[in-house]
């Protein structure tokens, strides 16, 4: 049984070295320069504010960085990053306390009890749960009691 398995495993990498050989003369596929992006690649609600003097180039730049930065562009996006240039766009994503919440998310986060209630009281709280006690005493706050 050893010299079978044995010899399945030395013939199973005699046979497997061709096959990489040609895998390793492969190149993967060149990716497109940024001059060839197109901006059709935008949705048309995405692309709604952005002038019509604005280049291909400039949309499709905008759209790559909008993409590489956070989740995709919102409706707004691009028109604010042509508006407002590149670096500033760049530099407003590095400090997102200086972005404005969207009113609709500052009336929701309102509205949880939670968000207004000081440190102290938030933890008093989770320790009257068991689940609370455990999560406080992973993060090393609270130990877990007995």
């Amino acid at each position: 049984m050893n010299k079978r398995r044995h010899f399945l495993h030395y013939t199973s990498l005699l046979a497997s070295g061709p096959l990489l050989g040609a895998c390793a003369s492969l190149s993967p596929a060149p990716s497109p320069a940024p001059s060839q992006w197109r901006a059709a690649n935008a949705s048309p609600n995405v692309t709604s504010n952005v002038t019509s003097n604005a280049s291909p180039t400039a949309i499709a730049r905008a759209l790559h960085l909008s993409n590489r930065l956070g989740y995709g562009p919102r409706p707004g996006d691009l028109g604010n990053i042509l508006h407002q240039g590149e670096a500033a766009y760049i530099e407003r994503q590095l400090q997102p306390a200086s972005i404005a919440l969207p009113p609709a998310l500052v009336a929701e986060l309102d509205t949880l009890v939670t968000m207004r209630m000081p440190i102290g009281e938030k933890i008093a709280e989770m320790l009257k749960t068991r689940e609370g006690q455990r999560l406080l005493a992973e993060t090393g706050l609270v130990p877990l009691a007995p």
